[in-house]
């Protein structure tokens, strides 16, 4: 899903500097627990968290892109060279718009 926006132009986003893999995989271990307590569809999320864990201290570069059909936000995760995409895992965005219309966080 993630590759085919790409492929039609979707708008991507890479950040400058690299911080370790392991920074990542405790920040985003936490994101996809809430994610499955709160019921929020991801994809590929567990996946990604465990490829974060194995890189260890390879430096990453923290990339996003945003689909707007079906509704979804990617986080990718990048060799510092950008040659290799260690991880990409996917959020759905439903949840949020519904709170943002309800007020609801």
């Amino acid at each position: 899903m993630c590759r085919n926006a790409l492929d039609r132009g979707a708008d991507f986003t890479i950040t400058d500097g690299a911080l370790p893999a392991s920074h990542y995989a405790r920040i985003y271990d936490r994101r996809e627990r809430h994610c499955r307590q709160r019921g929020i569809a991801t994809l590929s999320f567990r996946q990604g968290v465990e490829r974060l864990h194995d890189a260890t201290d390879q430096p990453v570069r923290l990339g996003w892109v945003k689909v707007t059909d079906p509704d979804h936000h990617f986080q990718l995760f990048f060799t510092d060279d950008l040659s290799a995409v260690v991880a990409c895992i996917g959020i759905g965005q439903r949840f949020r718009h519904s709170n943002e219309t309800t007020g609801q966080d």
